[in-house]
């Protein structure tokens, strides 16, 4: 829904679990928020054991022994209560800070501090989001720069309005709608849901045993996609596709999840306890392959993965599900060290020894006092030098900036950033500075090269052009059909030479000192073949921007200076993440248009993923 960028990430999502389709969240029944965080106790005024609510609708039960609590291992969190507030620390030490109990003895989460502010309370301001609450609902998510967050509920006529906006100029904002007449089907349902580029999702429900359960999301292009459950287990059944209208099934049985896909072809999938234990694709078949997983459950951390072929790749854990060993299907084997804090130290690759002098093959990397890479050093392959890079961090106020790196050549790179922790300089070896502008949704919005070009990005809304995306007819491969978008391009010093859709923003290119916007020929007109390839070119004498460059356009020597970004709200459609998990409860997250980058706020750091999956041959 938003996604602000900084120093610590100012976001909002909403998604969907048919696991708590009987649960009551924030935007109605099976629905929450990344900000729905929550502490519940087994005794009065916050006493007792704690049961911590987290976003993505799990519980995590900390049993109080004197004054320390006490978790689950395979969690990796710690809970501690200061004074009148609860601090749940990540193994990143990343944390969440939760205020005293409320009437209701439930401590709801007021803080998300980033692992820098945790390690220097002193500059903890530049790396924190404050959260704030009005009779009981959250009002405002508030960054360390003063962008915010505004929640504002109201009532239109048969619904309940919660109104999400920022404080930028112009304001964006999201808009959910959720059912309030009590005698509807759909009580306390989400409805609808309209982005920031003004397109509409909406949703239907079926009603189970109380639970209300997503039936079908209408994507902002009226892409349908549908689920059907069974009546008494509210597990998924088939899902039709939104783009080809095809039908995936599923079925369950002890633990065994069976997957037929539109053309027949059929997984199946082996889970104990929601750990996934084998795959099978081609099940039934003599082109039959299986995978198979081990887990170490303490950790809930992959230990090893036999392939078909009987290629067996195994990893060993530490107690914090960090990878200690990895030996692949040929037998080579990766070490690994970490810190405190799970932060690689050294990697040992095959063959090679950390521990000799000089080491071999040995990668060797250190951190600062708040956990930042200082150096990192690598082998040169067929000799005994390293190369070292090192990270200075010499911004007392911002400790987690790189303000300067020394490259393996010893030449040193400098840079600094604004107010909201974008870097905005970068100046090389040889002084040359390259700048950087970003507006306060982190959007980069000019540059200019050491030279004095200025490139600019720009943010117009985009039209559709008639048939430029497609799909085959299986639903598969995208391809580029009979279409075509314009773009254009100011002063002499770079052309942007390929067009891409039209929902993707478009490149000026400019010396600095031009006392004009528009010198250049105009714009370009390309044509698509329904095989994607160019046909056409044109070059009018004049015309307007509406369309973008396939790659970034190039400076006078002929390096990148800039690449678009899409602005939306025209854009190919996008497949709803609405399949179901191991126990047949489908699980979604609208993907909003513009989207871009991936959130980065303190979240709880779970056990990574290995390698090793991949390493087998298994599937994804």
């Amino acid at each position: 829904d938003f996604h602000i960028p900084g120093r610590i990430d100012l976001d909002l999502t909403h998604t969907y679990s048919s696991s708590r389709a009987t649960t009551l969240g924030p935007l109605g029944y099976g629905w929450t928020d990344n900000y729905n965080e929550s502490i519940t106790f087994s005794l009065p005024n916050g006493g007792g054991d704690a049961t911590v609510h987290e976003s993505n609708g799990s519980a995590v039960l900390f049993t109080l022994n004197g004054s320390t609590y006490s978790g689950p291992p395979s969690e990796h969190v710690a809970l501690q209560k200061i004074g009148s507030l609860f601090y749940l620390t990540d193994a990143g030490q990343n944390q969440e800070v939760f205020n005293a109990p409320d009437a209701n003895n439930i401590s709801w989460l007021h803080q998300l501090i980033d692992r820098h502010g945790v390690a220097n309370p002193s500059v903890a301001a530049a790396y924190t989001l404050t959260l704030a609450y009005t009779s009981g609902k959250l009002s405002s998510v508030t960054d360390p720069n003063g962008r915010t967050l505004t929640f504002t509920y109201d009532t239109i006529t048969g619904f309940n309005r919660l109104t999400v906006s920022d404080n930028d100029s112009p304001s964006r904002s999201v808009v959910f709608l959720t059912d309030n007449v009590p005698t509807d089907a759909t009580y306390n349902d989400l409805m609808q849901v309209t982005d920031v580029a003004g397109g509409l999702t909406k949703f239907t429900y079926v009603a189970y045993s109380g639970g209300q359960y997503l039936q079908s999301l209408t994507d902002p292009n009226n892409g349908v996609t549908t689920n059907t459950y069974d009546p008494t287990s509210h597990m998924i059944t088939s899902q039709q596709d939104p783009i080809t209208t095809r039908t995936t099934t599923f079925s369950y049985s002890g633990g065994i999840t069976t997957i037929t896909d539109p053309k027949g072809n059929v997984t199946q999938e082996e889970y104990l306890n929601g750990i996934l234990m084998s795959r099978t694709i081609g099940y039934g078949t003599a082109q039959a392959a299986t995978w198979t997983y081990a887990f170490d459950p303490a950790a809930v951390g992959l230990t090893a993965a036999v392939g078909p072929n009987g290629e067996t790749v195994t990893t060993v854990r530490d107690a914090n599900a960090n990878v200690l060993s990895e030996t692949d299907g040929l037998g080579r084997t990766t070490n690994y060290t970490y810190n405190s804090v799970s932060e690689p130290l050294t990697i040992q690759d095959p063959g090679g020894d950390c521990n000799a002098v000089p080491a071999t093959n040995c990668t060797t990397n250190t951190y600062n006092a708040t956990g930042d890479l200082a150096t990192t050093s690598r082998p040169l392959v067929g000799t005994s030098q390293v190369q070292t890079i090192t990270y200075n961090h010499a911004d007392n106020s911002h400790p987690g900036d790189v303000t300067s790196m020394i490259d393996a050549d010893s030449k040193t790179w400098t840079y600094t950033y604004d107010s909201n922790g974008y870097r905005n300089s970068v100046t090389d070896p040889l002084g040359d500075k390259t700048t950087y502008v970003f507006n306060a949704d982190g959007w980069m919005t000019s540059s200019t090269s050491p030279n004095g070009y200025l490139t600019q990005q720009d943010t117009f809304v985009r039209t559709p052009v008639s048939g430029s995306w497609g799909t085959a007819t299986d639903g598969n491969v995208w391809t580029k059909q009979a279409g075509s978008a314009t773009y254009s391009t100011t002063g002499t010093q770079g052309a942007c030479p390929r067009v891409r859709p039209p929902s993707t923003g478009c490149v000026s290119t400019a010396p600095a000192t031009s006392s004009s916007s528009a010198n250049g020929a105009g714009p370009s007109t390309r044509t698509l073949a329904a095989s994607g390839s160019t046909t056409r070119r044109a070059q009018p004498s004049s015309g307007s921007a509406s369309g973008s460059p396939a790659a970034p356009c190039t400076s006078r020597s002929g390096s990148t200076v800039a690449r678009s970004r899409p602005t939306g709200p025209a854009r190919p459609r996008t497949r709803m993440s609405l399949a179901p998990d191991s126990r047949g409860f489908t699980a979604t997250q609208p993907t909003p248009p513009g989207s871009n980058s991936t959130s980065s706020r303190p979240t709880r750091m779970r056990p990574r993923p290995s390698r090793i999956t991949r390493s087998a041959g298994a599937p994804g």
